[in-house]
């Protein structure tokens, strides 16, 4: 009897110890590192924008020198700014989310380098990117890059990012130029989805659980691999060079 006795007092003690909270229990909402960015609902555009600025990659404007003489075609960068690739072997990672709104976020952000983009609603509708008025907006976006040793543009080198769960209005649609372990998924585009950038040279990629309802252009991609991707009726799909996959 004094046995039992003493193991249900035992089990009573463990199990208020269980219960009560840990002093390391995770904070609800956590604190998060500098290496994550919560673009919040109450947050105005500008002070979006503002804050999305800090994780742009560096630009360079194209000189004259810059371009291969032998490609005419390169000259219409001339004047204009371009992203250059300057941390393949960065030691930073950011995640960047967004809450849902009712109001579409009017922001642009170039999606470099070991950075994820991801809204937080319950489906892809939750977050939404749209113009501002006649301002053209992006949303989140990956463009070629300016290569000063190619001395031109490519999204060959174009790895390790990824972007999911949001629609994107823009009247341009949603641009993705990326190689290999660059995946975008659980988004719907209501204009076209470009997985190139104006013909630059492109080996990418991973495409999943989207819905595009313009066209879903894969022009100078050397391959992809579509997974569950539906394409509207006034859509088309306009292939790759190569090797395009349809799951």
């Amino acid at each position: 009897m004094h046995t039992m006795i003493f193991a249900d007092c035992a089990l009573d003690s463990t199990i208020t110890k269980f219960n009560e909270p840990a002093e390391s229990a995770e904070l609800n909402p956590p604190q998060w590192p500098e290496s994550v960015v919560v673009i919040t609902s109450g947050m105005s555009d500008e002070e979006a924008q503002a804050e999305l600025d800090k994780l742009q990659e560096d630009q360079v404007t194209v000189t004259d020198e810059m371009i291969d003489p032998d490609h005419t075609d390169n000259k219409r960068l001339v004047g204009n700014k371009y992203f250059v690739p300057t941390k393949h072997f960065s030691s930073e990672r950011k995640a960047v989310f967004f809450e849902p709104r009712e109001e579409p976020y009017k922001v642009d952000l170039q999606v470099g380098y070991y950075v994820q983009v991801a809204g937080l609603g319950a489906s892809a509708d939750g977050v939404v990117f749209a113009d501002d008025g006649d301002n053209k907006r992006k949303g989140p976006y990956c463009p070629a890059y300016f290569n000063e040793k190619l001395k031109g543009l490519t999204t060959l080198d174009t790895f390790w990012r990824s972007a999911e769960n949001f629609t994107n209005k823009t009247q341009d649609g949603q641009l993705w130029a990326v190689s290999q372990a660059a995946p975008i998924r659980r988004i719907h585009s209501v204009n076209d989805l470009n997985l190139n950038d104006g013909g630059a040279p492109a080996s990418g990629g991973h495409i999943a659980n989207a819905q595009v309802d313009g066209a879903l252009i894969f022009g100078s991609q050397q391959q992809f691999c579509s997974r569950s991707v539906t394409v509207g009726d006034s859509g088309a799909i306009n292939l790759g060079a190569w090797s395009n996959v349809f799951v």
